[in-house]
């Protein structure tokens, strides 16, 4: 018989590997480690307690890898962390956006059907709607090895190059190759060229000024050297790349800052868009039951998804404060301990905050409109906080009318009026846009 604490602590193990192997999913490392681990184990028939007849001598039994207890899930309590969280693994899994993931879904099914890699694709839409969980689960219904990376993190040409060569020397393989690139938009600001990304998304072909130069390499990291090969430095002969097919993936919050060109490249361009109270209130019931170890009952998801602002990350995150809030209380998570939690952060049932009323306030005491930096300046905020922060919420809801300068609109103005803080003199009809002598051109700014 093996004793409680040394189950307990194999069981962690378990856990602890079934992390680490998810977090891998689809890299090569994902197979080093089940060949360095699953061969050791017996197989499941043979895993009975008590099973401990052997050969004898020095050998020792092989270790047993017992999955990561449960705890029961209690109704209303608090229940222990068991550290997993909820992300979906897969297409079936993701919650929300339906038709973006449709349209996803349909252009990966139909590669794997004809043998080839899916489309580049374009992810955008607010932050924390669910960009990168899509990418990952492209990556891995591919089975193919991912490179993360951000757009700034690509400004040099010699480590493009590089990272290239790696991809290629994953590619001889047979490896799958799935690049990931979080702030897309950032490659506007970077010294490589929006130019030299053409013919590398439309061809799989690198054209470089690296003809010469002797690049630094890790084991196995270069496909110009055997696979064998370990760290080294090798002299790059020639002036073009050419790779075999692989998708990349951008995601962004503003696809207008990408050169058009650029932009065209990627052959699948999807918006995700803010989430219905009723899909909120189901990705934090999945994330209070896998993460938090809590059933949580209708009403309480329901409190705290009206105030997440179409957002699953700000969800999670209010979930997690409320929490934090009934364990010091003393107390089970409730309505009552959301509704407390809220207050403390000045969030009203509906998701809105001081910053945003004062918003509205200054857009509606103002018929002509403020432009973003005379908005920033009359709240003491800044642009960018107004542009990632409040507006999203605010042209989500249809209050306000976001072109190069900023108005109000009639649904802005009744929200205010419901309220008893329409400012003086403001109607609440019309939205005061100069007579449409507005350019609108950025009407889609920070969609």
């Amino acid at each position: 018989m093996t004793d409680p604490v040394t189950i307990g602590f194999l069981g962690l193990l378990g856990g602890l590997y079934q992390q680490l192997r998810d977090r891998l999913v689809g890299h090569e490392l994902a197979h080093t480690l089940d060949d360095l681990l699953i061969p050791d184990l017996p197989p499941s028939d043979e895993n009975e307690e008590g099973s401990s007849d052997g050969d004898g001598g020095d050998d020792q039994p092989p270790i047993e890898i017992l999955p990561t207890p449960q705890a029961e899930v209690p109704i209303n309590g608090h229940g222990s962390t068991n550290g997993h969280g909820y992300r979906p693994q897969t297409f079936e899994d993701f919650i929300g956006n339906d038709a973006a993931t449709r349209r996803v879904r349909i252009a990966v099914e139909a590669a794997q059907r004809e043998h080839r890699m899916p489309p580049h694709m374009l992810l955008w839409g607010s932050a924390g709607v669910g960009k990168t969980t899509l990418a990952t689960i492209v990556a891995r219904a591919l089975d193919a090895h991912v490179h993360t990376m951000t757009g700034g993190m690509l400004d040099d040409e010699a480590g493009l190059l590089r990272l290239l060569l790696g991809f290629a020397a994953q590619q001889q393989a047979g490896r799958r190759i799935v690049l990931v690139i979080d702030e897309v938009h950032g490659l506007a600001a970077s010294r490589i060229p929006q130019e030299a990304w053409f013919p590398l998304l439309e061809d799989f072909t690198f054209f470089h000024a690296q003809q010469g130069s002797l690049l630094e390499f890790e084991a196995g990291g270069c496909a110009l050297c055997p696979p064998e090969t370990g760290p080294h430095h090798h002299e790059v002969l020639d002036s073009v790349l050419r790779l075999a097919p692989f998708t990349v993936i951008g995601m962004t919050t503003d696809p207008s800052d990408l050169a058009t060109p650029l932009r065209d490249r990627f052959g699948l361009s999807v918006r995700l868009s803010e989430y219905t109270p009723e899909e909120l209130a189901q990705v934090i019931r999945l994330h209070a039951q896998h993460r938090l170890g809590l059933a949580l009952e209708a009403p309480i998801t329901a409190a705290i998804a009206g105030r997440a602002r179409g957002n699953p990350r700000i969800g999670i995150s209010l979930l997690r404060e409320c929490h934090d809030r009934a364990v010091v209380d003393g107390e089970a998570l409730s309505e009552a301990v959301v509704e407390r939690q809220a207050s403390l952060m000045g969030l009203r049932a509906d998701g809105m905050t001081e910053e945003d009323l004062r918003y509205l306030q200054a857009l509606a005491a103002n018929p002509k409109g403020l432009s973003l930096l005379s908005l920033a300046s009359l709240l003491r905020s800044s642009a960018a906080t107004l542009e990632l922060m409040v507006e999203p919420w605010m042209k989500y809801r249809q209050y306000v009318l976001v072109t190069n300068r900023r108005h109000v609109q009639p649904a802005g103005k009744a929200y205010l009026a419901s309220l008893g803080l329409l400012p003086d003199g403001a109607t609440t009809s019309g939205n005061g846009n100069n007579n449409g002598k507005e350019n609108k051109s950025s009407e889609s700014n920070g969609a």
